[in-house]
């Protein structure tokens, strides 16, 4: 696949050719090989396929014990839970913070 004059990790423009899943080559004009589809890129950032975006909300304060989750239909849901289950330790302090990483040896 070759994608011209896209702009990777949103630099300067050009063209870039994957093959077999890899960036193979980048530049200026590159020549598409033979079959290969060729994708207009022109004003688009490229960026990597993200994968493995999952995110574990209660462990976003280091130290804290971890607690299983129920399913829920949308991420405000679990941020909510997440928010209501914190209760006091929304007060922690940088400090307390910083003990609890440095006494599990974080």
């Amino acid at each position: 696949m070759l994608i011209r004059r896209a702009h990777p990790w949103g630099g300067d423009s050009g063209d870039v050719l994957v093959r077999d899943g890899t960036i193979a080559a980048r530049g200026d004009d590159l020549t598409a090989p033979d079959g290969a589809d060729v994708i207009n890129g022109s004003g688009c950032m490229l960026l990597p396929g993200l994968v493995d975006a999952q995110t574990h909300l209660d462990k976003t304060l280091l130290g804290t014990p971890w607690r299983p989750r129920d399913p829920t239909e949308t991420l405000a849901e679990q941020i909510d839970i997440h928010l209501h289950d914190l209760g006091d330790m929304r007060t922690l302090t940088i400090e307390m913070m910083a003990e609890r990483t440095v006494s599990l040896g974080l």
